[in-house]
């Protein structure tokens, strides 16, 4: 993972914490890299139109070929989800694949949690970055704790479309009606919902981990305060280290 990614407790009752920024980016308001998906090389790693080589299809002229059960399109040999969860094999997820095993895409049901237990709040211009998107924070009590998500659009070919107006990000489940399609996350001023679109776009990808914050490294600040020691995330989230138990700035133990 990239030495400055956080994970952020968000308070959700699954436990899950999320990523701070996208795959390929280096801050919450990168766009990072667009990703088929299945595909753990991004979709064009360049401004050049030439045809990537996918791992779990491959593009001929204006046909996507790819393992799904769709009669206009071609069985390909691999299948990259499983087929009792309907989500993608780690070795086909994007953020395992790049980030390492802590890491990975999260489902759909993981991003209605996510819609379903925070407070999506539209911004202009994050943080002076003059980039557009939500900033989503949590509501459970006694957490303050928020992630941003950027309208970074979509690729297809070797054009983008919609930055600046719409954020894309792929979950990890395909759509159990057509699989050549999978879900994904999608946003824009006065709407956020999930969806789902053919999975040779290239979207965003935005990590989560089981892993607590202070399991996870590059923590910007930290000292020691008595027998113990704090760390301060870049989420301005507050961990407390008392003998071999982690703690927040409220009392509570984190797991």
């Amino acid at each position: 993972a990239p030495a400055n990614v956080e994970s952020v407790d968000l308070g959700l009752p699954s436990g899950l914490k999320w990523a701070t920024f996208n795959v390929g980016a280096t801050a919450p308001e990168g766009y990072g890299d667009y990703f088929a998906w299945g595909e753990v090389e991004p979709y064009y790693a360049d401004t050049t139109t030439d045809p990537i080589t996918w791992k779990t299809g491959k593009e001929t002229g204006y046909s996507w070929q790819s393992y799904c059960g769709s009669s206009s399109f071609t069985e390909w040999s691999t299948a990259p989800y499983d087929a009792t969860t309907k989500i993608l094999k780690p070795e086909f997820d994007a953020a395992t694949a790049n980030w390492g095993s802590d890491w990975r895409m999260p489902t759909k049901a993981e991003y209605k949690e996510l819609i379903d237990n925070c407070t999506w709040t539209w911004t202009e211009d994050y943080n002076g970055t003059g980039i557009k998107g939500y900033i989503v924070t949590s509501k459970a009590e006694g957490n303050t704790n928020s992630i941003f998500l950027p309208t970074s659009g979509c690729r297809d070919d070797s054009s983008l479309y919609r930055v600046g107006s719409y954020g894309r990000f792929w979950s990890s489940s395909f759509y159990e009606d057509d699989s050549s399609y999978a879900y994904f996350l999608n946003f824009g001023s006065g709407f956020v919902d999930w969806s789902h679109s053919s999975r040779n776009y290239g979207q965003s990808v935005r990590p989560v981990t089981t892993k607590s914050p202070s399991a996870l490294p590059s923590l910007p600040y930290e000292g020691k305060v008595g027998k113990g020691s704090f760390k301060f995330l870049h989420n301005g989230q507050l961990i407390i280290r008392k003998g071999n138990k982690l703690y927040n700035a409220l009392g509570a133990e984190v797991k």
